[in-house]
């Protein structure tokens, strides 16, 4: 009988902390830092029938490979255009991959071979607080996807999260206040906008239809645009 493995496709990753030097600091602060080890796909596998590829038993639930619409019996034969050759072969690739990495994979569904670029998921999530010299103020520059980091400070919490979600802010903001929550690709999941009254913004958003993963929070008042990650786990 051949031996399966419930691979998950994860890969414990150790990580290292680096201390600040706070002794010359004036002032000192506390932030919070999100912690993801282990990149995993969320498949059991075993050996493909012509020994060699992967295919799938089982599809986790909550995982990548549920919401990128793996199915059992899918041959997963390459990775970031590497042959797969077995079971062994696809655990020694995953290893070189961290949570959140963009991978391409081709595998084969009812006899037609398909593509698709997924994000790995995170086996392990926590949050660790951290203390910081801040005697400075931090200096914001424009982020990779070429929004302007906020003026007003958006704070979300818990993070993460499982079924609720609190957004607030630290500063009074102008009416309308939109918020919108998309997945990795960038695809819109949910939308809403908020009359905030020129008040502090302190709002509950619902998350029981979201699955576990990783998403972004996008949040706009008038020409400020603030983008935050926010990680679900169920």
């Amino acid at each position: 009988m051949k031996k399966t493995l419930l691979l998950l496709l994860f890969v414990a990753l150790g990580t290292t902390t680096f201390a600040q030097d706070l002794s010359n600091c004036k002032k000192t602060c506390t932030k919070e830092k999100l912690v993801e080890t282990g990149a995993f796909l969320g498949v059991r596998i075993i050996t493909a029938d012509n020994h060699t590829h992967a295919k799938v038993l089982e599809v986790v639930p909550n995982t990548s490979a549920e919401r990128n619409n793996f199915a059992v019996g899918d041959v997963i034969t390459k990775i970031d255009g590497l042959t797969i050759k077995g079971r062994l072969h696809i655990m020694e690739v995953v290893k070189s991959y961290e949570p959140n990495d963009l991978v391409k994979i081709e595998y084969v569904h009812n006899g037609k071979t398909k593509k698709k670029r997924v994000f790995l998921g995170a086996l392990n999530t926590k949050v660790v607080t951290e203390t910081i010299c801040c005697d400075e103020v931090e200096t914001k520059s424009t982020t990779s996807n070429g929004l302007v980091p906020a003026k007003i400070q958006f704070a979300l919490y818990p993070n993460p999260a499982v079924n609720n979600l609190q957004i607030t802010s630290d500063l009074q903001v102008n009416s309308p206040v939109q918020i919108g929550i998309y997945d990795m690709l960038g695809s819109e999941l949910m939308s809403t906008e908020i009359n905030s009254n020129n008040d502090i913004l302190n709002q509950n958003i619902d998350l029981k239809s979201f699955a576990t993963g990783s998403y972004l929070v996008k949040i706009t008042n008038n020409d400020v645009v603030s983008v935050s990650k926010l990680v679900i786990a169920k």
